[in-house]
């Protein structure tokens, strides 16, 4: 059991990392847990970060949780993508 949670976890990573590279122009590679999601070198203000909160809810609605993500939730001030990623998680995981 715990190795598919470590699977998953590990999937909703890497799935939230490609979102914010693909959003942002960087590679995934080159996305670290700690770069905050307004600040350098990502700078994701808006309208794109209207894009990843698309982008994000509809992974959250696909797996049938019965739950969304708000653009408010990702636009805290200094909110970076491990906290993204913790964030999606909690929306995902049981």
């Amino acid at each position: 059991m715990n190795k598919i949670i470590i699977s998953m976890d590990q999937d909703i990573q890497n799935t939230v990392t490609t979102i914010i590279a693909a959003i942002s122009g960087m590679k995934q590679e080159l996305i670290k847990l700690d770069f905050t999601i307004a600040g350098p070198p990502l700078k994701i203000g808006n309208p794109d970060i209207n894009y990843l909160a698309m982008a994000l809810r509809g992974i959250i609605k696909s797996s049938n949780s019965g739950k969304t993500l708000k653009k408010s939730e990702l636009t805290k001030s200094g909110m970076t993508v491990g906290q993204v990623v913790k964030l999606v998680e909690s929306k995902l995981l049981p």
